[in-house]
C-alpha cells in the first residue's frame, strides 16, 4: 500500500512479495501455534495412538483411512495402503464391508485374531460442515474381551460340572431310596408282627426294644419316601390328581391319623371352627402330606400338657386352614429355615427334636403345585400359626369363620405379627 501511494521502497524494490511473504509465515505460526495449544486435539490424538485396543479408520465407502499401532500390530501387513480396500483384513473385512453397505454391526458378533477374542465397535464420523448426508467415515475399535470370554468359559465349564454332579447325587439317591424301600417296608411289617405278638409271646423288655425299632423304622421310612418325592418335585415328574374335596371332614381325618402320635408327646388336638363351607379343589392324599407335615411339627415342637388348635376359615377365593402351637415359637427371619431345604430351625447339635429338614420345604412346594400358598406367624416363648391357602372349586365360599389369627398365650389370644410367606 505504501508502495502504491507513496512509491516506498526497501533498497528500492517492490516491498508487497516480503509483506505477503510475511503475512503468510505468521498466519501459519498461528495456526501451529494453535493446534499445539488445542488440549483436545493432543489429547484424541495421544488416546488413539497410545491405547492397547486396535483401532481402524476408514471412509464412508469402506475404505482404509488410518490406523493406531495397536491395530499395525495386529493385523501387520494386511494393513493397506491410504484409501485401498479392507476385505483382506483377517476375520473383519466382511463386517467392515458390512458395517459400510449397512451402517451398522452385529452387536453379538466377537472375531477371534490369534488367541485373543474381541469385541468390535463402531462409531460414525461425522462433517462438522455439512448438516445432511454428512457421513465422513467410520471408526472402528476392536476391545479386548479375552479375559473376559476366559472366566466366562471357565463359568460355564463349574457350572456344567456342577449340574452334573448334582444330577448324579440325585439319580444315587433316588437308586438308594428305591433299593431301601423294599426291604424297609418287610423290615417294619415283620416289627408289627412280633411287635403284636403274632409270631410268639413277646416279653415286656423285648416289646420295649421292639418299639423303639419300630419308631425308628418309621422314621426311616418316612425319610426316604420325603426323599423321593423331592426328587420327582425337583424333576417336575410328581403327579397330582387334583378333585373336590370337603374341607371339614378331611380336616377331622387327618387330625385322627396324628392322634395316636399327639398322645405318645402328650399333646391334645382340638378343632375351634370348621364350618367353613365350599368344596377344596386339591390332590387329597398331597394336601393330607402337607397337613400332616404341619401339625407333626406342632405335636414335635409342643411341650408335654400343650394344645394344638385347628380351624378352617377363608381368605379371599381361598380356604385357609391353620394350625396353632404353644411351642418355642420361630425367631424373626427364620422363614429360610423353616421352608428350606434339609434345615432346621435349631440346627444345633444339641437340638431336641430331630427331623431331617425336609418335611416343610416338601410341603411348601406341593401346596403351590396344587395352586394354594403356606404362611406362618410366631413369637417367640409363646407359639406359632402356621396357615395353609388351599384353592376353593368354583370360587369365593359363601360363608366361613375367621381364621386363626392370633398365637396363644397365657389364656387368651395376643395379636400375631406380621405374616411369613415361604
Amino acid at each position: 500500500m505504501a508502495y502504491v501511494l507513496w512509491e516506498f521502497t526497501i533498497l528500492g524494490f517492490d516491498p508487497t512479495s516480503f509483506m505477503f511473504s510475511g503475512a503468510l509465515i505468521a498466519f501459519s505460526w498461528l495456526l501451529v501455534n494453535n493446534r499445539m495449544m488445542d488440549t483436545e486435539a493432543l489429547g484424541r490424538d495421544q488416546l488413539f495412538y497410545a491405547t492397547h485396543d486396535p483401532v481402524i479408520l476408514m471412509d464412508a465407502a469402506g475404505r482404509f483411512a488410518g490406523a493406531n499401532l495397536a491395530a499395525r500390530d495386529l493385523f501387520g501387513d494386511e494393513i493397506p495402503e491410504h484409501g485401498g480396500s479392507l476385505r483382506q483384513l483377517n476375520k473383519i473385512g466382511p463386517m467392515l464391508d458390512c458395517l459400510a453397505a449397512t451402517g451398522e454391526l452385529n452387536p453379538a458378533e466377537s472375531i477371534s485374531v490369534g488367541d485373543r477374542v474381541y469385541d468390535p465397535r463402531a462409531l460414525p464420523i461425522a462433517s462438522p460442515i455439512q448438516r445432511r448426508n454428512n457421513l465422513l467415515g467410520w471408526t472402528v475399535s476392536l476391545v479386548d474381551i479375552t479375559e473376559r470370554e476366559r472366566s466366562a468359559e471357565a463359568l460355564r465349564e463349574a457350572l456344567s460340572r456342577a449340574e452334573a454332579a448334582n444330577r448324579a447325587k440325585s439319580e444315587f439317591l433316588a437308586v438308594v431310596s428305591h433299593e431301601l424301600r423294599t426291604p424297609m417296608t418287610s423290615l417294619k411289617g415283620s416289627l408289627d408282627l412280633m411287635f403284636n405278638g403274632v409270631a410268639g409271646d413277646v416279653s415286656d423288655r423285648m416289646k420295649e426294644l421292639l418299639g423303639i425299632a419300630r419308631r425308628n423304622s418309621v422314621r426311616l421310612q418316612k425319610l426316604i419316601d420325603d426323599i423321593l418325592d423331592l426328587q420327582k418335585l425337583d424333576l417336575n415328574t410328581l403327579n397330582f390328581e387334583l378333585q373336590d374335596v370337603e374341607p371339614t371332614e378331611f380336616l377331622r381325618e387327618v387330625m385322627r391319623d396324628c392322634e395316636m402320635h399327639a398322645a405318645q408327646a402328650k399333646v391334645r388336638l382340638s378343632v375351634v371352627s370348621d364350618d367353613a363351607e365350599g368344596r377344596m379343589h386339591v390332590d387329597p392324599y398331597r394336601l393330607k402330606q402337607v397337613v400332616g407335615n404341619v401339625l407333626s411339627n406342632a405335636v414335635k415342637f409342643s411341650p408335654e400338657g400343650g394344645n394344638i388348635e385347628c380351624s378352617l376359615g377363608a381368605t379371599g377365593d381361598a380356604l385357609r386352614m391353620s394350625i396353632r402351637d404353644s411351642g418355642p415359637g420361630i425367631p424373626e427371619n427364620a422363614e429360610d429355615k423353616v421352608f428350606g431345604r434339609f434345615n432346621q430351625v435349631d440346627s444345633s447339635s444339641t437340638r431336641a427334636s430331630g427331623g431331617s429338614g425336609l418335611g416343610m420345604h416338601i410341603a411348601k412346594i406341593l401346596i403351590e403345585r396344587m395352586g394354594g400358598a403356606i404362611s406362618y406367624q410366631s413369637r417367640l416363648g409363646v407359639g406359632s400359626v402356621f396357615h395353609i391357602d388351599i384353592p376353593l372349586a368354583g370360587g369365593v365360599p359363601r360363608q366361613s369363620s375367621p381364621p386363626c389369627d392370633s398365637v396363644p398365650g397365657d389364656g387368651e389370644g395376643v395379636p400375631a405379627f406380621g405374616e411369613v410367606r415361604g
